[in-house]
């Protein structure tokens, strides 16, 4: 369910699984308020009045899955920082990106990440780790950590780099050495979303 700034009575209706109608009828009665918009004919409701409306009448469950969705990258590569930003924005998601292990760190206590997608070479260096922040995530927030290499699959089976990714106790593995999207699927599935290349598991 994407997160949006406006809507109308028909996508409000999408949003709280009743019809337009209702929708209509609720904000004649007062209860969700809106504003009629005369230039185009219909009425205008705010995600904070649909969120009011969603409080008073304690669905929260819908409220829930209103709630924007957020990740963190943990990557120093541009490329896979506006892909990322650019392909999840469309979807409702908050993307931030940390760069070093202060970064993590504090974006996780202020930020807390629904999900943390982390570079093995990130999660792997040893001046700056960032496994207890992921850890901290992992346990404080509930985060799901998604680590993500770019070692072809017989490189990535080699003792050493299995050794890394076990280290992390990533929730999802995924391998981008062709192209990025398998890692935004696996983003997308950890909310039910529909993706185009499932993701891999952790290794054993």
């Amino acid at each position: 369910m994407s997160t949006q700034s406006f809507y109308t009575p028909t996508k409000a209706a999408e949003m709280l699984g009743c019809t337009e109608a209702e929708v209509v009828e609720h904000i004649k009665a007062g209860q969700l308020k809106a504003a009629f918009m005369s230039n185009i004919g219909n009425y205008v409701i705010t995600h904070n009045d649909l969120m009011n409306f969603l409080k008073a009448t304690r669905d929260f469950k819908t409220m829930q899955k209103m709630l924007p969705r957020r990740v963190i990258v943990v990557d120093r590569d541009p490329r896979v920082q506006d892909i990322m930003r650019m392909e999840l924005s469309r979807q409702g998601f908050e993307v931030r990106v940390a760069t070093t292990e202060r970064e993590v760190q504090f974006l996780t206590d202020e930020y807390p990440p629904d999900v943390i997608c982390v570079h093995l070479g990130a999660a792997s260096r040893d001046r700056e780790p960032v496994r207890a922040s992921l850890e901290h995530a992992r346990t404080a927030h509930k985060t799901y950590i998604v680590v993500y290499h770019n070692y072809a699959a017989h490189v990535a089976k080699t003792p050493e780099v299995a050794a890394q990714i076990q280290g992390v106790h990533a929730d999802a593995v995924v391998v981008t050495d062709r192209n990025i999207t398998p890692l935004v699927d696996a983003v997308r599935a950890r909310f039910g979303l529909k993706t185009t290349v499932a993701p891999r598991k952790p290794l054993a």
